[in-house]
Order: structure tokens, then C-alpha cells, then sequence
């Protein structure tokens, strides 16, 4: 039983949040070296919260990472300075792309243990929506590659472009040009994708 314990642990520590492909720092994560000498000892429901510490801080260094991929030039549009926030167990990262004279900006939700499923959940039905044809006034479904986007044309000539990778994550791109926002998206989703090992 506490070899499968062990198990569990390592495999939440490896693989929590969207799924982590890129080492943690190991000064960052002061906490996960404590799980397993808890366990050992029977001290179950210390270990336990160690390991949502240690879960939340890989989450952070994880979302960090995410951020760092995005921040490339696409297609003549230079990144600005990103951010990551977390409420409520999701997390969301945006940064804005700039050509000069347009921006265009990117979000990116998702969540860690139930949030990541509820999230799932969430894109699972957005996608059944695209796919089965729900009609929404200004809006219109456009293919990305193997996925539906959803693209909605707002005031003043700017678009807004929804797609929901295959782990749940809901990515949304705004900007003018609705035809360019998709080209700007597949790249995007295409340096997300590789990150997240899609």
C-alpha cells in the first residue's frame, strides 16, 4: 500500500497542472522533499499538505514556463510583458503581441487537480457547441487544424477568436482581422501544443 502511495505522489508531483514537460527548480520547491520521509513515517495528513504545497508551487513554475514559450515574435507582432494570476484554483496567463500599430492579445485558462477537470469539462462542452453547429449572432465556427475555433466579430473591426486545446485549456486571441487572428492563433497553439507535449 505505501509503495503505491509513493507512487501517487510521485506521479501528482510529475504530471500536476497541464502537465508539466520542463524540470522545476529545485530552491523553488522547498516542500516535495518532505512528502516522502512523511509517508514513511505515517504521518499521512502532513504529507498530504505538503503535497499541495509542493503542487501548488510546480503549478506556478509550470504556468511561468507556459509564458516563456509564448513570448515570440509571430508573424511581425513583437511580445509585450506577459502576466500570470491564479483565483479559485485556475490560473490565467496573458500577453499582449504588438506590430507597431495593432495589438493582439492572448489568454489562456485553465486549473490544477478538480479545477483542471472542471476546466476540461468546460471545453469539452465548448467544443460540442462548435462542432454541432449552435448559431450565436456574430459569431461563426472556423476550423484550427483538428480543433473548432469560435469567432466572434466585435465592435469597432476587432475580433475574438476561441479554441480549446485537447487537456481543456481554453485559449482565446482578440485583435483586428479576423482572418489574421486565426493565422496568429495556429502558431500559437502550435508552440502550446509542443510545450504541452500535444
Amino acid at each position: 500500500m505505501r509503495s503505491s502511495l509513493r507512487m501517487y505522489i510521485a506521479l501528482t508531483i510529475a504530471f500536476c497542472g497541464f502537465g508539466m514537460t520542463q524540470p522545476a527548480h529545485a530552491q523553488d520547491l522547498e516542500g516535495c522533499d518532505q512528502i516522502e520521509r512523511l509517508v514513511e513515517a505515517g504521518d499521512y495528513p502532513a504529507a498530504l499538505v505538503e503535497l499541495g504545497w509542493c503542487q501548488r508551487d510546480i503549478t506556478e513554475l509550470h504556468y511561468q514556463a507556459i509564458l516563456e514559450v509564448l513570448e515570440v515574435t509571430v508573424l511581425g507582432y513583437e511580445p509585450g510583458e506577459g502576466k500570470v494570476s491564479a483565483a479559485m484554483g485556475f490560473s490565467t496567463i496573458e500577453i499582449t503581441h504588438s506590430d507597431g500599430s495593432n495589438e493582439i492579445k492572448t489568454t489562456i485558462v485553465g486549473g490544477a487537480g478538480g479545477a483542471e477537470s472542471a476546466m476540461a469539462g468546460l471545453g469539452a462542452l465548448a467544443g460540442l457547441a462548435s462542432r454541432f453547429g449552435v448559431r450565436e449572432s456574430g459569431v461563426r465556427q472556423v476550423r484550427m487544424g483538428r480543433k473548432t475555433g469560435r469567432l466572434e466579430e466585435k465592435s469597432g473591426g476587432m475580433y475574438s477568436l476561441m479554441v480549446t486545446l485537447d487537456g481543456g485549456q481554453v485559449t482565446t486571441y482578440e485583435g483586428p482581422d479576423g482572418d489574421f487572428l486565426q493565422e496568429f492563433a495556429s502558431f500559437m497553439i502550435q508552440v502550446l501544443e509542443e510545450y504541452l507535449g500535444g
